[in-house]
């Protein structure tokens, strides 16, 4: 019998072993369509019938590489000082989507945003009343604030969320419509960059020489690609997990197996795939290789 994910969950969680503690709780939490139906109140829009329908057939997601961000949180009782910061390494991803009307999805995306931060700052605590007693006030917590920060670069703008009072300030959820394609990540330096390679076409896939090597082995005719700059990948990997994983091994013949390791994987130099429909019911899928010499 088939089960939505909805009713798969509650079926899962029925079974465990705490269930009796949670189940009215469970049973009586709201279903997706419900939840579905509150986030496009909130938003004021239809999802399906208003954004959906003005997206095109191309769409992408990008990763770059990882970045190398920091989180400050209080320090511990008795250190000299007040806050510590921590390295914390952070994926770089953004993806894009085509849009068959810019204009309309402007607005929609302004106004949803618009809403969600007033929503979220709707559900602050509100300050303390002027009237309390002194004697009964609490100290006066930072009051986090979620705000939608414009930005114009190279005549786009750059619409972030910004939440006040967080450590991983890195974290900024935005978004850029460049012509017709909209550009989403969660670091604005990231969203810059992809306008910089939309706009200059410097560092797209067609400048990126292991991508011209396989470029003439994919389908002629594609729905969708892959493609992986393999050695990049592999010296982000060399440099900056391997790196760490050393420091904790003592035994040199660790070093060893990993440095033959990369040797190995170093000869690959990129991996790149297409498929494509070829029947109302049959998919071909073709997956390549590029090997230093071959």
């Amino acid at each position: 019998m088939f089960l939505s994910l909805e009713q798969e969950i509650k079926a899962q969680a029925r079974k465990s072993p705490s269930y009796d503690q949670f189940k009215d709780r469970l049973e009586q939490a709201p279903g997706f369509e419900q939840l579905y139906g509150k986030v496009e109140s909130r938003l004021g829009f239809s999802i399906e019938d208003d954004f959906l329908k003005i997206l095109g057939n191309n769409f992408g997601v990008v990763f770059k590489g990882i970045a190398h961000s920091e989180i400050e949180v209080l320090a511990a009782q008795g250190q000299p000082q007040a806050t510590q910061k921590f390295p914390i390494p952070f994926p770089e991803l953004y993806c894009f989507v085509e849009l068959k009307d810019a204009a309309r999805a402007a607005q929609l995306l302004e106004s949803g945003m618009n809403a969600i931060a007033a929503y979220f700052n709707s559900r602050l605590k509100q300050p303390l009343q002027q009237d309390k007693p002194e004697a009964q006030a609490s100290p006066a917590l930072p009051q986090q604030k979620l705000k939608i920060v414009p930005e114009v670069y190279q005549d786009v703008t750059l619409n972030t969320l910004v939440l006040e009072g967080i450590p991983f300030n890195f974290i900024s959820p935005n978004y850029a419509i460049v012509d017709n394609y909209v550009i989403f990540s969660l670091s604005p330096l990231l969203t810059k960059k992809a306008i910089e390679v939309h706009k200059n076409k410097e560092e797209n896939l067609e400048s990126n020489y292991a991508f011209g090597s396989l470029k003439n082995t994919f389908l002629p005719h594609y729905g969708s690609i892959f493609f992986l700059d393999f050695g990049k990948l592999l010296n982000t990997i060399q440099t900056e997990v391997f790196k760490f994983m050393l420091l904790q091994q003592r035994d040199p013949k660790v070093k060893e197996n990993m440095d033959e390791a990369m040797s190995l994987l170093g000869a690959i130099k990129a991996v790149g795939g297409t498929r494509a429909k070829v029947e109302a019911d049959a998919i071909e899928m073709k997956g390549c290789l590029k090997v230093d010499g071959l």
